[in-house]
């Protein structure tokens, strides 16, 4: 894992292949009377694992640029930060606590208007494929 600097890589010099999303759609219907028992059943099931290298490296050059965050983002940008460092530490890591930790962050960041860092921060988040 290569560091780099926090402006570097908040500011789209990491590129990405396009994340994809393939959706069928059925559309049943019944036409008449049904007498019996009749049931339509569909299970849709997504996912997707995590890169848990690019996520490590974005959590380090997340805590390099939180100091150019307003305070309020800050203080929470760092809280949930520490809870995506401790879910990716957990042997095995715990996908569903480092989602919710980034999401967060991604959100908090999304309510700083105008700061650059917020925005690069919340571009990265979604390259990373959590939003």
């Amino acid at each position: 894992m290569s560091e780099r600097p926090a402006e570097e890589y908040f500011c789209g010099a990491i590129t990405d292949a396009a994340i994809t999303h393939q959706y069928f759609i059925q559309i049943v219907g019944v036409l008449g009377n049904v007498n019996q028992e009749a049931s339509v059943h569909n299970i849709h099931t997504a996912s997707m694992s995590l890169d848990l290298d690019k996520i490590s490296e974005f959590l380090t050059a997340l805590r390099g640029s939180a100091g150019d965050l307003p305070v309020a983002v800050r203080d929470q940008v760092k809280m949930e930060a520490s809870k995506a460092e401790t879910a990716l530490a957990s042997t095995p890591p715990n996908q569903g606590a480092l989602r919710a930790a980034l999401g967060a962050i991604g959100n908090v960041c999304e309510g700083a208007a105008g700061n650059l860092i917020a925005a690069g921060i919340v571009a990265t988040i979604r390259q990373l494929g959590m939003g």
